[in-house]
C-alpha cells in the first residue's frame, strides 16, 4: 500500500470480507497460527497504487459552511467529519478509549483507542482508492470502519519488522486480514522497530456491513515478526477488544 493512498484514506475508511480469511485459531503448544483460505475466482490485485484519473470534485458550499465539517486534519469530535480531494466524506460516530494487552513472546502490544468512521465516497475514484487501500472490490458505496491505534513494544536485542495486525475478527464471524483485504496496516512497520523501542502505531479495519450500525468489539490477531530474516514470533493468539 502506497504512502500516498493510505494518507489520503486514514481517518476516512469499512469491511467487507475479502476472497480469502485468515481463522483466528492458535496452537495450544505455541505453535504459528493456524490459515485457512476460501475458494475464490482469481482476480487482478488492487493495490497496485494507480488511479485511473484524478477527480475534480469539489466540496459542495453547505459543507464548507458546515459547523460540522473540519478542513484540515483529523475529525477529533463524534460528529465531525472530513471531505479527501477525491470526493470521500468521512464522518467520527464513535470515539473509545479502550484497554487491552497482550504478548507475544519478546513483543507487546496495548491498544489505546478505537474510532469508528461512517464513509460516503461520492466520486468513482472515491471508492476505487478504497478499494485498493484495502484490497477488496467488496466497497461499492458507503461504508464503515474502525481505526485502531495500538502500541508495539519491541523487547528483543534486534531490531524487528512486521506487519502489524495479521487478521481481525467480527461478532458475525466475519473475517479481515492480510491475505484476505479489508484490512490496512500501518506500512512504516516494514522499515523496522529498533530493541527497546515502543512505536505507536494503528491498523483500519472494514467492518461488515450487518454490524455497520451495532459493532462495538473485534478481535485482533498480530502478525508474525521477524529479526534479519529470521522469524521471531508467530501470529498471536487473539486479543479482543470491545468499545
Amino acid at each position: 500500500m502506497k504512502k500516498a493512498v493510505i494518507g489520503s484514506l486514514i481517518g476516512v475508511l469499512v469491511v467487507g470480507g475479502g476472497a480469502a480469511a485468515v481463522l483466528l485459531t492458535h496452537d495450544t503448544n505455541g505453535g504459528q497460527a493456524k490459515g485457512e483460505t476460501s475458494k475464490a475466482v482469481v482476480t487482478k490485485p488492487l493495490q497496485d497504487g494507480k488511479v485511473a484519473k484524478k477527480s475534480s470534485y469539489s466540496i459542495p458550499e453547505k459543507d464548507l459552511k458546515n459547523s460540522s465539517y473540519v478542513s484540515s486534519g483529523a475529525a477529533s469530535k463524534v460528529g465531525e467529519y472530513t471531505i479527501n480531494e477525491q470526493g470521500n466524506k468521512a464522518g467520527l460516530a464513535v470515539q473509545s478509549k479502550v484497554t487491552g494487552q497482550l504478548d507475544n513472546g519478546q513483543v507487546s502490544y496495548k491498544v489505546d483507542s478505537i474510532r469508528k468512521m461512517a464513509n460516503t465516497p461520492a466520486t468513482d475514484e472515491a471508492i476505487q482508492m478504497a478499494q485498493m487501500a484495502f484490497n477488496t472490490r467488496d466497497i461499492t458505496g458507503d461504508y464503515t470502519t474502525l481505526i485502531v491505534r495500538y502500541t508495539l513494544t519491541n523487547n528483543a536485542a534486534k531490531t524487528l519488522v512486521t506487519d502489524g495486525v495479521n487478521a481481525a475478527k467480527f461478532t458475525d464471524g466475519s473475517i479481515v486480514s492480510v491475505q484476505g483485504g479489508g484490512l490496512d496496516n500501518d506500512h512504516t512497520l516494514t522499515n523496522g522497530v529498533e530493541a527497546g523501542q515502543t512505536k505507536e502505531t494503528f491498523v483500519v479495519l472494514l467492518v461488515p456491513k450487518s454490524l455497520a450500525i451495532s459493532v462495538n468489539s473485534v478481535a485482533l490477531q498480530f502478525a508474525p515478526t521477524y529479526q534479519d530474516g529470521q522469524q521471531l514470533t508467530d501470529a498471536s493468539k487473539p486479543l479482543e477488544v470491545k468499545f
